[in-house]
């Protein structure tokens, strides 16, 4: 008879059984034994037929489609968000760069990073 195991066992007969790998992969199993088996085991049909086991995906643009995901939209969100994080960075420079030059015709020093030099 044909069983599933799900750990390794052994028989009263001293005879060991690997668990079924994979798990759906029946274990022969001498029909005398079946009063014997481990309370988890499960005896199947002689005709029955092993699962197919599922196809992974090729390429992560096929596992996103399978998990439901959108590739080009997320990758035409993250670029739209480069690009306001770029012109905002843009702004941010231009409005300093501005501020250092009426600073220097106020005869301040500019400011930087660091420390001035000494004269």
């Amino acid at each position: 008879m044909k069983v599933l195991l799900k750990r390794t066992w052994f028989s009263p007969r001293g005879e060991r059984f690997r668990k079924s790998v994979p798990a759906s992969h029946p274990v022969e199993v001498p029909d005398e034994l079946l009063d014997s088996l481990p309370s988890d085991a499960v005896v199947v049909e002689d005709d029955y037929e092993e699962p197919e086991p599922e196809k992974a995906p090729e390429t992560l643009s096929e596992a996103a489609k399978l998990y439901g995901a959108d590739p080009e939209r997320a990758s035409a969100e993250a670029t739209g968000k480069a690009i306001e994080d770029a012109e905002a960075d843009r702004k941010k420079n231009a409005a300093d760069f501005q501020a250092d030059l009426a600073a220097e015709k106020e005869g301040e020093p500019k400011r930087g990073r660091g420390r001035p030099r000494k004269s």
